[in-house]
């Protein structure tokens, strides 16, 4: 059991943004993760439809596969090549999402399919936010 006077020295060496850095990083596939399942929605990073299909016929053969986002509505996941390629990267203070686009998907559909909508940035948060206080349990 620790004394007070060891917890005191504890917090006062605690670093936030270094925790909140480690934190953040040991979620980094659930953050994919969520983005994955946001664009199997149809949505972007600004919770906007992603867009709609130009043929009719590829529209109803993409909604058999997967009818979340609705009939006629882009989820940008065919093969899965695209969504499979996503890594998380964790800059300075940004987070973002590398992707390989051999078919100029970005291009055509914008970055903001790349990123959290509002519900899931509150979700990713409260995941990292979780393991932040189990970190700084463990060291106080």
């Amino acid at each position: 059991m620790k004394t007070v006077g060891q917890m005191l020295k504890n917090i006062r060496n605690l670093n936030v943004d270094v925790e909140a850095k480690i934190a953040t990083a040991k979620h980094g596939k659930d953050y994919v993760s969520l983005n994955v399942d946001q664009l199997a929605a149809g949505r972007t990073s600004e919770g906007d439809k992603i867009g709609r299909y130009r043929s009719s016929d590829y529209a109803r053969m993409k909604n058999s596969m997967n009818p979340t986002p609705g009939l006629g509505f882009v989820d940008l996941i065919l093969t899965g090549k695209f969504v499979s390629s996503f890594q998380f990267d964790l800059n300075a203070d940004t987070i973002s999402i590398e992707a390989d686009d051999p078919n100029d998907l970005l291009q055509r559909y914008g970055q903001d399919v790349l990123g959290l909508d509002k519900e899931n940035k509150q979700t990713f948060a409260e995941q990292v936010g979780q393991t932040m206080i189990d970190q700084i349990a463990v060291k106080l």
